[in-house]
């Protein structure tokens, strides 16, 4: 376990850089790192080698011909008190794609966003991924998914940004 504190530095700033790393987190080679940025926090995934996505996907619960079919995801459970909006309307539950989520208040404002998943490899060359939330008998499900075929081509190491998240709060904290 890690626990840091973060502190503002001035307003809407977090911090003035740095980085806190788990090394391994998802197993070797699967490095999981929240990056200070002026106002929010990047959280990747950097994948250093291609035998890193390997055991990534052998360890993924979808066959190896649905993943070459589509896309390899990372999949968390959520929980909200906001109402989810998908592409502008309410989210009514049912399984959807998309590459704009965000989470209103009671006066439907705009308190977190989640726009359009990036990856990037070695040699700079990138794509956008996509996010498929569904929802089960546990709760809600969001799935981040990036493209196969470009992730078995990319230079290694691959850093994937899945959680391109925009904030109203500057507030924060890492438990």
């Amino acid at each position: 376990d890690v626990t840091g504190d973060i502190s503002l530095l001035a307003e809407g700033e977090i911090s003035a850089g740095g980085y806190i790393e788990w090394p391994d987190a998802f197993g070797e080679g699967l490095a999981f790192r929240f990056i200070p940025a002026d106002t929010k926090f990047l959280k990747v995934l950097r994948i250093e080698s291609l035998e890193a996505l390997d055991a990534l996907t052998a360890a993924a619960p979808e066959s190896p011909a649905e993943q070459a079919a589509d896309s390899v995801g990372l999949e968390v459970g959520f929980e909200t008190d906001l109402a989810v909006h998908v592409d502008g309307k309410k989210w009514d539950g049912k399984n959807v794609q998309t590459t704009d989520v965000q989470f209103k208040d009671e006066a439907g404002a705009v308190v977190w966003e989640w726009k359009t998943p990036k990856a990037a490899d070695a040699q700079g060359q990138t794509v956008d991924g996509h996010f498929v939330l569904t929802q089960d008998e546990h709760g809600w499900i969001v799935s981040v998914r990036f493209p196969f075929a470009w992730l078995k081509a990319a230079a290694y190491p691959v850093i994937l940004d899945p959680d391109t998240i925009y904030a109203a709060s500057t507030d924060g904290h890492i438990v």
